[in-house]
C-alpha cells in the first residue's frame, strides 16, 4: 500500500509538467483567438477580405491603438503592411512586436522569414539602380539650386553691409525678390545647363507655363521635373525654385 502511494505520488509531478506543456502550447493560440475576436479587429479581418486594405489597415490600428498588446492584431497588420502597401519598415515593426508579445508562438519561423523577406525588399526598393539614379539627379539639382540662392543671399548681405540702403532700393529689392526668375543652373550630369523659376504669389503651374511657353497645357512637363519637390502635386508654394525643362 505504502509502495502504491508513493508511486502515485511520484507520478503526479510528470503529469503536472505535461499538463504545463499543453496548457502553454495551448495559451499562445487561445490568446490570438482572443485578439481576433475583438469587434474592431474583425471588422479590419472583413475589409481586408473585401479587398478594402486601407480601411483594413486603419482598424487594425485603431485596435492597437485601445489595445497595443493585442498581439494577433500586430501580425495580421504586418501582413497586409508587407504584402499590399509594400510598407516593409512598418511591416518589420508589427512582427517584431507580435513576437515581443508572444515570444513562444509556433510561429516564430514563418514570423521571421517574414522579416527577412522584408529587410530584403526594402533595400531593393531603395537602392534599385533607376530610382536609386533619379535620387541622385534630384539631389544634384536641388543642390546647384541652393547654391545659386545662397550665392544671391551673399551679394545682398555684401551690398547692405557696403552701402546705404534706400528706401527706394529697399523697394527695388523687394520687388525683384517677389518677382519671377529665370536663371540657367548647371546640373552634374547634363550638357547644358537648366532654367530655373521661383513661384510668386498668385502663380500655378498652368499660370507659369502660359508666361514661360506660351501653352499652358504644358503645366504637366513643370510637374514632372520637379516631381522631387511636388511629388503628384499640382500645387505650387510662393518660393519654391522649379526647374523648367
Amino acid at each position: 500500500m505504502i509502495r502504491n502511494i508513493f508511486v502515485r505520488r511520484a507520478c503526479v509531478p510528470a503529469v503536472l509538467v505535461m499538463l504545463s506543456l499543453a496548457g502553454c502550447s495551448r495559451g499562445v493560440a487561445w490568446m490570438d483567438k482572443q485578439d481576433q475576436e475583438m469587434p474592431l479587429v474583425q471588422r479590419a479581418a472583413a475589409r481586408a477580405a473585401e479587398g478594402d486594405v486601407e480601411s483594413a489597415i486603419r482598424l487594425y490600428m485603431k485596435a492597437l491603438d485601445q489595445v497595443p498588446g493585442a498581439a494577433r492584431a500586430h501580425l495580421d497588420l504586418a501582413f497586409l503592411l508587407q504584402d499590399t502597401r509594400k510598407d516593409y519598415i512598418g511591416a518589420i515593426y508589427h512582427y517584431h512586436r507580435y513576437l515581443d508579445l508572444r515570444p513562444d508562438t509556433e510561429k516564430r519561423a514563418l514570423v521571421e522569414e517574414r522579416v527577412r523577406k522584408a529587410e530584403q525588399m526594402f533595400v531593393a526598393d531603395i537602392a534599385g539602380p533607376d530610382r536609386m539614379a533619379d535620387k541622385v539627379e534630384a539631389l544634384e539639382r536641388e543642390n546647384e539650386v541652393l547654391h545659386v540662392q545662397v550665392g544671391e543671399l551673399r551679394k545682398r548681405v555684401i551690398q547692405r553691409t557696403s552701402a546705404v540702403v534706400t528706401p527706394e532700393a529697399e523697394a527695388v529689392e523687394a520687388q525683384q525678390a517677389a518677382a519671377a526668375v529665370t536663371r540657367p543652373v548647371h546640373i552634374a550630369g547634363r550638357a547644358a545647363a537648366v532654367n530655373t523659376y521661383q513661384v510668386k504669389r498668385g502663380d500655378t503651374l498652368t499660370s507659369i507655363a502660359a508666361d514661360i511657353y506660351g501653352d499652358g497645357n504644358r503645366w504637366k512637363e513643370i510637374q514632372m521635373a520637379n516631381s522631387d519637390i511636388l511629388g503628384n502635386a499640382s500645387q505650387v508654394k510662393v518660393g519654391q525654385i522649379l526647374v523648367l525643362p
